[in-house]
């Protein structure tokens, strides 16, 4: 029994150090589309370097983890397309989710959830999307 208990770390600590552990991110939301446009937004994939990219599952989370974490779930997630894109020449990585019809909800609760072989990832973004016609920034009128 007393040879079990040292063995018990140092099992520990040699399948610490043979898993993966990956510190992979998801950055901010690009949102390219406005409303009544076809979605399209980037997110960048931050320290994704360890990772298979091959392996990577990009999607919204189900119905079943929006009611669990609180959130509204609207149909028009059922019909959003997400892509993980690159590496570009820059090394950079990418989430692209995009659809092919027109969104018409000014503001979408999207719970993301990046997964790979060993782990995964869920994040939230709250996604508002202009009216059309709408200048992309605001700039303040010169003092007279």
């Amino acid at each position: 029994m007393l040879r079990m208990r040292k063995l018990s770390p140092l099992l520990a600590l040699v399948l610490l150090l043979a898993s993966p552990v990956f510190a992979v991110s998801l950055g901010d939301e690009l949102i390219l589309s406005r409303l009544g446009d076809p979605v399209e937004i980037e997110i960048d994939v931050l320290q994704w370097e360890d990772m298979d990219l091959d392996r990577v599952q990009i999607s919204a989370a189900t119905r079943e983890e929006y009611d669990l974490f609180e959130l509204t779930w609207l149909p028009v997630l059922e019909d959003l397309d997400f892509n993980l894109v690159g590496p570009d020449l820059d090394g950079d990585v990418r989430v692209l989710i995009s659809s092919r019809e027109p969104l018409n909800e000014p503001f979408l609760e999207l719970l993301l959830v990046l997964r790979w072989p060993g782990g995964s990832l869920r994040r939230e973004y709250v996604l508002l999307f202009d009216p059309p016609g709408m200048p992309t920034a605001l700039v303040p009128a010169p003092a007279p």
